[in-house]
């Protein structure tokens, strides 16, 4: 905007203000109260239909799978699980059978290192 010289030979800003009719506050209470409302209502829907165990429609599973990479890598990820959790069984397997060899060898080492009554282990 341009300058306008004031009466006091200043320029000033050729600004020109309008007084704005603000809102009553007990307007915007109520219509914030709404909204919470609203929201929490929302919220309240999805919960409920959550703990029901609603399924997702046909559309959003559609969606989901063609969009999502999250499907595949959960089963590439439940797969390594699995193979994961039968390699532990088999190393723990195996590690108390050779705990157990390995137990009798050196009962044996001592019983034969030691002159005198035979060596009891509890």
């Amino acid at each position: 905007m341009p300058a306008v010289p004031s009466s006091s030979g200043q320029s000033a800003d050729n600004i020109e203000v309008k007084p704005q009719q603000l809102a009553a506050d007990g307007a915007n209470t109520v219509a914030e109260a709404a909204s919470v409302a609203a929201s929490t209502a929302g919220t309240m829907v999805g919960a409920a239909a959550t703990a029901s165990g609603v399924a997702p429609n046909a559309v959003c599973v559609a969606i989901t799978t063609a969009m999502s990479p999250w499907p595949a890598q959960r089963a590439l990820w439940e797969s390594q699980a699995a193979e994961l959790a039968s390699q532990t069984a088999a190393t723990d397997s195996t590690c108390a059978a050779t705990t157990e060899a390995q137990d009798e060898q050196n009962g044996a080492d001592i019983a034969a290192s030691v002159a005198g009554p035979p060596v009891y282990s509890v």
